[in-house]
């Protein structure tokens, strides 16, 4: 939550609703389609052509997997998706 709470809410909002910076993270459809392994290289290895930067190079691979365990955290209470996937 502290790692979250530093380097995640500028962009995706405290509680990861997201928009209109970045995406929602506080998501059912992103959290129930995404694997961990894929959280965790999207925060290591950052999006190209968007603003989501690599965290690979500054956070520890035990950072990265406690960032992917605290949004999967919100799965269970996560609000419904309005994308279409």
């Amino acid at each position: 939550e502290q790692l979250y709470g530093l380097l995640c809410t500028q962009c995706h909002g405290r509680q990861g609703y997201g928009p209109p910076l970045a995406p929602a993270l506080n998501d059912a459809t992103f959290l129930g389609q995404t694997p961990d392994a894929a959280i965790q290289q999207i925060i290591a290895g950052g999006v190209p052509g968007t603003a989501m930067a690599a965290w690979g190079g500054y956070l520890t691979e035990q950072d990265i997997a406690n960032l992917a365990a605290y949004l999967r955290s919100w799965e269970a209470t996560a609000p419904a998706s309005a994308a279409v996937p």
